[in-house]
This record gives C-alpha cells, sequence and structure tokens, in this order.
C-alpha cells in the first residue's frame, strides 16, 4: 500500500479496510485525537494485523506527544510490511520515537534503515528528510561535522522550499557552534530567502529575527533593527500573533542592549499583551522576566 508522509496525500491515497478505520483517519485530520485513539484502537482490534490501522494509532499517540505508547504499535509495522513504502513509514516513525525516547542507540539504527529505503523507493524530496533528521541525530550527540556533512547533502536532494530553508536553519548553528560566523550568516539569510520564496510567511518572520539576533551578537544594531521592523510587519501582515510577539520582544532587547529602556519597556509591553492573548505561556514568561529586569 502506498502511502505518504502528508496527511492530506495519506487520506486520498490509503485503502482502508474498515469504517472504523476511515473514522479514525478523518479525526485524527479533524484534529480530534482522543476520539481518533478510540476508534484506531477498535480498529486495531477489528483487524490486528492491518498495517495501515497500527500505523494510524501510533500516528495518533505521536501527535499527542505520547511516545511510550506510540512504540508497541510502531513495533508491529515492520512485520506486518508488505512494500518499501510501508517499510519507509515504520523505520521513520520508529525512529522519531526513539528520538523523543532518548534511545540514540536505536535512533540512529531506523533512521539510516529508513534512508536505505527511501533511497531505493528514488524520492528525492525523501531522501533529503532522511538526511536532516541523520544530521539533527549527529548535532544532538555533538558531532558537528558529521551534522554538517548530512545537512550539505541534504541540500542536493531537498526541492520543497520550505524544507530547504529548515535545513539551512540548522546549518547555520552548525557554523555558529563551529565559530565561523561568516557561514553562519550566509545561511541564516538563506533560510529568510527560502522561507520567502516559499511564501511560508510564519519561517520568513521567524526566520529573519534569527537573522536579525545575529546581527546583534556583531554588534550592527541599525541593520538588526531593520530586519526585526521587516519581521514584525510580516507577521503583522498575516495575522501570526505568536511571531508578532516574538519580534516586539527582540525589538525590546536590542532597544535595552542601546541602553534605550523606555522603548525596551514599550516593546516587551506590547509583546507581552500579545503572547497573553495567544496563550503563550513560555513567550509569556520570557517576555515578563526581560520587563523586571529594567
Amino acid at each position: 500500500m502506498k502511502k505518504t508522509l502528508t496527511l492530506v496525500l495519506a487520506l486520498g491515497s490509503l485503502a482502508l479496510q474498515a469504517s472504523t478505520l476511515d473514522e479514525c483517519v478523518a479525526a485524527y485530520g479533524a484534529g480530534a485525537l482522543d476520539k481518533a485513539q478510540i476508534l484506531c484502537t477498535q480498529a486495531t482490534k477489528e483487524n490486528p494485523k492491518s498495517f495501515d490501522a497500527n500505523y494510524w494509532l501510533c500516528e495518533t499517540y505521536i501527535r499527542s506527544r505520547e511516545y511510550k505508547k506510540a512504540l508497541p504499535y510502531a513495533q508491529k509495522l515492520e512485520p506486518l510490511a508488505s512494500s518499501l513504502d510501508d517499510y519507509f513509514f515504520a523505520y521513520n516513525k520508529l525512529g522519531s520515537i526513539y528520538s523523543y525516547l532518548g534511545d540514540t542507540n536505536q535512533e540512529l539504527k531506523y533512521t539510516q534503515k529508513s534512508l536505505e529505503v527511501t533511497k531505493k523507493l528514488g524520492n528525492k524530496e525523501q531522501i533529503g528528510s532522511v538526511l536532516h533528521n541523520l544530521a539533527v541525530y549527529y548535532r544532538n550527540i555533538h558531532n558537528l561535522d558529521e551534522a554538517k556533512k548530512y545537512l550539505l547533502e541534504a541540500l542536493e536532494y531537498k526541492t520543497n522550499k520550505s524544507s530547504i530553508s529548515n535545513t539551512y536553519n540548522v546549518l547555520a548553528i552548525i557554523y555558529d557552534s563551529q565559530g565561523d560566523t561568516k557561514k553562519a550568516m550566509e545561511s541564516s539569510q538563506k533560510a529568510v530567502d527560502f522561507a520567502k520564496e516559499a511564501s511560508n510567511f510564519a519561517e520568513y518572520a521567524h526566520n529573519s529575527v534569527t537573522l536579525a539576533v545575529r546581527y546583534i551578537n556583531q554588534a550592527n544594531y541599525e541593520k538588526a533593527k531593520t530586519i526585526f521592523l521587516d519581521a514584525l510587519k510580516i507577521a503583522q501582515d498575516n495575522g501570526l500573533k505568536s511571531k508578532e510577539s516574538y519580534a516586539l520582544y527582540w525589538l525590546g532587547v536590542l532597544s535595552q542592549r542601546q541602553g534605550d529602556k523606555k522603548s525596551a519597556k514599550q516593546y516587551f509591553t506590547q509583546a507581552l499583551e500579545i503572547a497573553k492573548a495567544s496563550g503563550d505561556a513560555s513567550q509569556v514568561e520570557d517576555i515578563q522576566y526581560s520587563l523586571n529586569s529594567l
């Protein structure tokens, strides 16, 4: 059975065998995860050897961040697989779950298996995605040279502009960690450019703020402010409240760095109001701390 990485394509192409499973996938797509878990559990009982039923129950637990509950169903997928697509999805899920659970040995094992299968399938975007995942694995274990190698290789395969932007973001972090400021700035700028080309306004705004922060670190405050204001406008024009708050917060940090406490307080206060309204507890905590430090 051919499966895709995206829910939309999956809904259109999966050969679902039972109405219970149809209802499960529909509930998942609607974000009704509790209902989806109940229905998918029922589907696995009706047909324990169904790859799809076990896959979707695993997926609902992952979406709910219940990784320990997802693992047993992910482990059932490999013996139930009947095609290269099935094996790819099985290994991809296992690698992801072990990553969340902190089991680096198993994460590496299944990510490498996933890469082997996807290369046989020949899907360039999937190959790039798995190579990116391998890079993140090596970054997490502090092997920056291997991480950089896989990120650069991933860029040779990726065609999706938003995905390319994401890879450049991680690459910039690697270069930062290695003290290569010039390449970090170049990669950060490319992350902005590809997000813009993809019309991914959330990433465009976020990546712009990240780039501006790098200019702050170089004491190029004028350039940083220009980019922060651009990011703020992108967020406001597209109704991206969390990104608007994020840009305002960093404008406050910039003002504070320049000794302008009045402007810093204004920016922090605006950012705090928006963050509270959008229910972003983590951002509220950061902004409140900065306000209190003035």
